[in-house]
């Protein structure tokens, strides 16, 4: 694993060199140039974090790692197509693509999000409604009581003299007057209630509040991406894709509809049917049978061996491919030189 560790510390080396040397476009580092970068460096944060689960030696972490596996291949692809050639039109496509996504999946999940909210407020003031009613009804009986404990005393004081009406007033005037307590007590509490809710609900105002401005800035980036004129090349091969369900960025000027198109166009037919093929077997198998391994000797259960061996082999994926994918990445930032530099520090390493 310290080969891999070393390997990473050099590559995040070169990065930021890369990055200090692209040039500014807009106030920023110019898109075309930058996204091979960025590429990289999501290959990077993928093999580290599977080190790190490595290293954490977590349990029932071993599909994780096969998962980050497969983005690490998907992304090296990607990045080998982006490098090929048409790179300035490619890596803006890529750009245009993932913001897209990115706006629209937002968009959506937030408008998921404010219908929530707002049928929630919806029923919170059902529910206030509700409260109100049951506290007028509260109120007029403790009103009720409140005047025939005012009527009776009232005739207590007018009839002098009459012990038994005395008597009777007297056992009306305090039931009246526990009655009032009980009310007053029923009244602060469904007050409390309506209160809570009217804070749950300026709760949720305040939640919408800032989904709309989330909404606004997602749209306003489909807006960006749909009329800047930047876009207008990538817009306009949007529209001469033929025959393809779902359009992808590496869909644009190729009519590839799937990855496996794109690993055949960059003669990667045999790593897609092995090493990405397995790949996705592990990812997307949902079935019990996972947790049972063949051998030559028959079957047994999966232990955490099997998943210390699969993290391994997904550490050694990674490095294997950000191998492969440093000297296209320097030649295209015209740093062949640092290639050479790497490979005399690599030799050194392994002495």
């Amino acid at each position: 694993m310290e080969d891999i560790k070393y390997l990473i510390l050099e590559a995040e080396k070169l990065k930021k060199e890369i990055f200090k040397d692209i040039p500014n476009d807009e106030g920023g580092p110019k898109i075309s140039k930058v996204i091979p970068l960025l590429i990289f460096n999501k290959i990077l944060d993928n093999i580290q974090s599977i080190i790190v689960l490595y290293e954490n030696n977590e349990k029932n972490t071993g599909d994780t790692v096969l998962s980050i596996s497969r983005a690490i291949l998907e992304n090296y692809w990607g990045l080998l197509f982006i490098l090929e050639t048409d790179s300035e039109f490619r890596a803006l496509a890529y750009y245009y693509y993932s913001r897209l996504e990115d706006a629209e999946n937002n968009l959506k999940q937030y408008d998921f999000f404010k219908t929530q909210y707002n049928e929630k407020k919806s029923d919170y003031l059902t529910s206030i409604e509700l409260c109100k009613n049951d506290l007028n009804l509260l109120e007029i009986a403790r009103n009720r009581c409140i005047n025939n404990k005012a009527f009776v005393t009232n005739t207590t004081i007018l009839i002098k003299n009459n012990d038994e009406f005395s008597d009777k007033a007297k056992s009306i005037i305090e039931y009246d007057t526990s009655r009032i307590e009980e009310y007053n007590g029923l009244i602060n509490e469904k007050e409390k209630q309506i209160n809570d809710i009217l804070h749950k609900i300026k709760k949720i105002e305040e939640s919408i509040v800032k989904i709309d401005e989330e909404i606004l800035f997602y749209q306003q980036r489909l807006d960006y991406l749909n009329n800047d004129d930047k876009f207008n090349d990538i817009r306009d091969e949007i529209i001469n894709v033929k025959n393809v369900k779902y359009v992808k960025w590496y869909s644009l000027k190729t009519n590839y509809g799937s990855l496996y198109k794109l690993a055949s166009h960059l003669s990667l037919n045999d790593e897609y049917d092995t090493t990405y093929a397995m790949l996705s077997l592990e990812t997307h198998s949902l079935n019990a049978t996972k947790g049972i391994v063949e051998t030559i000797e028959g079957y047994r259960l999966r232990t955490e061996e099997d998943v210390v061996h699969t993290k391994e082999l997904a550490a050694s994926i990674g490095f294997g491919y950000l191998s492969k994918i440093i000297k296209q990445l320097l030649k295209f930032y015209d740093k062949e030189d640092q290639f050479k530099k790497l490979q005399t520090e690599m030799v050194e390493f392994y002495k």
